[in-house]
């Protein structure tokens, strides 16, 4: 679905809830192409991580095209859901990937523990997670190392070791 731009900019009047937008003065800048629609319409979205729905911060997580600086707050969302979905996310910053890695949610830390650009040096730390199932996502990894392949092999837990046999 294609907008108009008026339709574009009362999207962005609602969510800044200003009855004009400084005179219209960003159309301009967006006709001139002194400034991109995607920048307005994101400076715009900045307040939604603060929205009160967590279903609306869900799906923002979710959004691979998602500014680094949003990505921040939602790390830190009070809702462990909007933390998990984010964690997920193949776009998130190492930096991110390691803060996430470190929460106290299980969810969280186990999609870390699934994440496509989890950092190496992050492995041995979520490999003696207390949650089996942190442990058990990363059994499954192919890029783990033989030793922690080993390691997982005698895990106390079924699961952790079962896990590691679907890839064997």
């Amino acid at each position: 679905m294609t907008y108009s731009t008026n339709e574009i900019l009362e999207l962005i009047r609602e969510v800044k809830h200003t009855p004009e937008m400084e005179s219209d003065h960003e159309l301009i800048l967006i006709l001139d192409k002194k400034v991109s629609l995607e920048e307005i319409v994101w400076d715009s979205l900045k307040e939604l991580v603060k929205h009160p729905s967590s279903y609306l911060r869900c799906n923002l997580a979710c959004r691979k095209d998602l500014p680094e600086t949003m990505m921040e707050d939602l790390a830190n969302d009070s809702s462990w859901e909007v933390r998990e979905l984010l964690a997920q996310n193949p776009n998130l910053p190492k930096s991110l990937i390691e803060f996430l890695s470190k929460d106290r949610a299980d969810l969280v830390r186990e999609g870390i523990a699934k994440h496509p650009n989890l950092p190496e040096s992050l492995i041995p730390i979520l490999a003696k997670d207390k949650n089996l199932w942190v442990r058990g996502w990363l059994a499954m990894r192919k890029d783990i190392p033989d030793a922690l392949r080993k390691t997982f092999s005698k895990d106390e837990s079924p699961i952790v070791r079962n896990m590691l046999e679907l890839i064997s």
